[in-house]
């Protein structure tokens, strides 16, 4: 028998490219060395804030709360009347000792001792400044409206940020390498995702559309307002801006209890807790006034001819 040898052909793929391959490896090499340098520089980057942070924010407290304690002492700050008015009892007493504490839990937040044992003083201290919010609505707010906060409003409601970071200070915690570091998360739903980002920008934009809007009308109605009376009240001026002819007079007239002056150009009242004080205005044109003894008490008198 003979045989025959038959040759099969297959049809074979195509030959790999080995300098694709290549560069195809270099590549992704090339991006985790980026990845793993950016990571480094990033824990290294923490390890430092979690070293200097602390302190940072540990010393600054202690030096805010010595410094403002010193004035309290001294009689020489700007706050005290409102202290003592906001409290309901004689304070003549209080605005100083009120300064001590705050120097001695400042001296504990400067030397890192003693701490916790002042936290409790810490924590009822800045919690009390937020009576001004509850007692003098008049002076922590706008025009009654509680989305408009007034310079004093914005004083006290800086205090949280005062009290959180008092109370990371005193926990003793660091956000260096101390703690365990926490697994990455994982990317979440995009759908939620979405709406939380929708959320988040209607918590930003509709109470600023509100305040626009507050703001607006206060405006147009302290335009349309033709008084010459101004009432000096705890800390405010009310209204903050009117508007008179050339030659008329205009009268601030001491309704609260605190003492203030009107101090504009030209023009200067005396300390004064009751009475009234007039002052003519013979040209036009804006005039600023405010109390010298309550910074960002101020109003203006707006001369038309």
């Amino acid at each position: 028998m003979s045989s025959t040898n038959v040759n099969i052909h297959r049809p074979s793929g195509p030959e790999p490219e080995p300098a694709k391959d290549g560069a195809r490896s270099q590549g992704i090499r090339t991006r985790a060395s980026a990845r793993q340098r950016l990571e480094s520089l990033d824990r290294a980057a923490r390890e430092l804030l979690g070293r200097v942070g602390p302190l940072l924010l540990r010393l600054s407290l202690g030096i805010v709360f010595v410094w403002f304690g010193l004035l309290k002492v001294l009689s020489a700050s700007a706050v005290g009347g409102l202290v003592a008015t906001t409290v309901p009892f004689e304070s003549s007493w209080f605005v100083p000792v009120l300064g001590v504490v705050e120097v001695v839990i400042g001296l504990a937040f400067v030397t890192g001792r003693f701490m916790r044992a002042t936290l409790p003083l810490f924590v009822l201290h800045l919690a009390g400044t937020f009576l001004v919010l509850i007692v003098l609505p008049e002076v922590a707010f706008e025009n009654d409206n509680p989305l408009m906060l007034s310079i004093v409003g914005e004083f006290v409601v800086k205090n949280l940020v005062l009290l959180s970071a008092g109370l990371v200070v005193a926990s003793g915690g660091r956000a260096g390498s101390d703690h365990p570091r926490q697994p990455e998360r994982r990317a979440g739903d995009p759908k939620k995702v979405a709406r939380s980002r929708w959320a988040i920008a209607a918590v930003l934009v509709v109470p600023a559309v509100l305040l626009s809007a507050c703001d607006s009308d206060d405006s147009t109605a302290s335009s349309n307002r033709n008084t010459s009376t101004i009432a000096v009240r705890d800390y405010e001026f009310e209204p903050g801006t009117v508007s008179v002819g050339v030659g008329d007079t205009v009268t601030w007239v001491w309704e609260g209890g605190a003492q203030h002056n009107v101090v504009g150009d030209g023009f200067e009242s005396d300390d004064q807790s009751s009475g009234s004080f007039r002052h003519a205005f013979d040209e036009p044109g804006t005039y600023q006034y405010a109390c010298t003894l309550h910074p960002g008490m101020q109003g203006d008198v707006i001369v038309e001819e």
